[in-house]
């Protein structure tokens, strides 16, 4: 049963990565070999899809029932369903190139966990925009500056004018190309922000990019007040969108991180 189930699974991501990404399905994970650690939690079913690379030998293997302990939860439903996910994952130290596939109680595999397996082997295999683009005026350089050495250290890719913009370049091109290549915006409004025009075009790409991916690209405001000074406006264009006044450094470093589509990668030792 375990192997059969493994193999369906299989054939159907393989279809699902030919109609979606054709160019890169000779080394996409699970398709290019796996093995099938079947189980169940809730009388649902469960399949950890292990990545062997290797697809002439093919395992499936039943495991005994996952218990509460385990999975982090009582229940399996649309509201536990990621965090049974997640410590499944953690149990099974599971890594990048491997999957869990969660049946629904008629015993079917909805379409979604095709597309979340896709979106996580996307990221896996540097597919998927994962910069993180900050804007900012130019008076603010070292309060953004302090920002991205932080979410650089802590394994975020962080996109900066100075540093990503070379000599001579187009730069409404070249924040068109960051914005592009990102998962999210991070506005940073100081008391210094004083004209929206400035930061029209970096709204509009960044609303439209939104239009695009969804949940998959945030955009997340950060309101700095100093004191003695007026405080600053949100642009009209993003008060649509939650936006956060930080308390301190950290708190607004919390605020990034809570708000982005992505998770920084597993430790490991240095």
């Amino acid at each position: 049963m375990s192997e059969h189930i493994g193999k369906r699974i299989r054939e159907h991501y393989e279809e699902f990565i030919k109609h979606n990404n054709p160019a890169n399905i000779a080394r996409w994970p699970i398709i290019a070999g796996l093995d099938a650690k079947v189980t169940t939690f809730d009388n649902r079913i469960i399949v950890l899809a292990i990545h062997t690379g290797n697809k002439i030998m093919f395992r499936g293997e039943g495991l005994d029932p996952t218990n509460s302990s385990i999975v982090g939860a009582t229940s399996l439903d649309s509201t536990t369903k990621e965090t049974v996910r997640r410590n499944l994952e953690r149990f099974y130290n599971l890594n990048p190139f491997d999957a869990v596939f969660i049946f629904d109680a008629d015993n079917t595999l909805p379409e979604s966990e095709f597309e979340r397996a896709y979106q996580k082997h996307q990221t896996a295999l540097g597919l998927s925009p994962m910069k993180i683009f900050l804007s900012h005026k130019t008076i603010d350089k070292p309060l953004v500056n302090d920002y991205k050495e932080t979410l650089d250290l802590l394994g975020y890719d962080t996109w900066l004018d100075t540093d990503a913009m070379t000599a001579g370049a187009n730069p409404t091109r070249a924040i068109m190309e960051g914005i592009e290549n990102s998962c999210a915006t991070v506005f940073f409004i100081t008391p210094n922000f004083t004209d929206e025009k400035w930061l029209a075009e970096e709204i509009d790409q960044s609303i439209a990019r939104k239009r695009e991916q969804g949940e998959r690209f945030s955009i997340i405001t950060l309101v700095f007040k100093e004191p003695n000074k007026p405080a600053p406006g949100v642009p009209k264009l993003l008060r649509r969108y939650i936006y956060k006044e930080p308390t301190s450094p950290l708190n607004g470093l919390r605020e990034i991180i809570r708000a982005l589509p992505i998770m920084p990668g597993a430790v490991h030792w240095r």
